[in-house]
């Protein structure tokens, strides 16, 4: 490859050759660097739409489950559903919505908080209007048990509500650790509809006896 600077010796430093071949090097060195610049956003433009295209294909995937699954609620349970209210603790939008469109049927109505911070933020405010809390085990900015603490450490008027821990471990003994640490109990990912449709009517019968 052609290197100019190693013939700017062959010329006397200022000279109209010296300054030219000085300019060019730099306008290449500029034209290489936006070429690195464009590739790299394109890198990321490009990575931003599959992620886009995979949380809506599984929102999509979420959707039809929900709607062709043949999983049917009593009148007694609709009793159950209706009218609460649960707050979500999810650090990936994308699964709240997925949730949010499992248990659409319900009549449940589900509030969404991306981190710790904003659930706490929101529980201050309508502690009393909560029935549940379904809290994300992977968020990386705080571990669970401190969550569970905090959350616990706004208990108002309405008393101790159900917190159900959402997490990938499957290992053995995980319930009996999540309860050691303040959980009431625990979901797995990927979740299906009976398995979240069943945990809240479980704890929501149990809050309101």
């Amino acid at each position: 490859m052609f290197d100019l600077w190693s013939r700017l010796s062959d010329f006397p430093i200022g000279s109209p050759e010296h300054l030219e071949l000085m300019n060019l090097e730099m306008s290449l060195e500029e034209a290489e660097d936006e070429f690195a610049d464009a590739e790299a956003r394109a890198k990321m433009e490009e990575e931003a739409r599959r992620k886009e295209y995979e949380d809506q294909r599984k929102i999509a995937e979420y959707e039809w489950i929900a709607s062709n699954r043949a999983f049917s609620l009593q009148e007694s349970e609709n009793d159950i559903f209706c009218g609460k209210r649960v707050l979500v603790v999810e650090g990936n939008k994308s699964n709240y919505l997925a949730l949010s469109a499992l248990i659409n049927h319900t009549g449940v109505m589900l509030d969404f908080a991306n981190n710790v911070a904003e659930a706490l933020e929101k529980y201050c405010m309508y502690s009393d209007d909560y029935d549940m809390i379904l809290l994300d085990a992977d968020m990386p900015e705080i571990d669970v048990y401190d969550a569970a603490c905090r959350i616990k450490s706004y208990y108002r008027s309405s008393g101790e509500i159900p917190i159900i821990t959402m997490t990938d471990n499957v290992s053995p003994g995980e319930l009996e650790y999540y309860r050691a640490i303040g959980m009431d109990s625990c979901l797995h990912k990927p979740m299906e509809a009976e398995a979240v449709i069943a945990k809240m009517q479980e704890y929501l019968t149990k809050r309101a006896g």
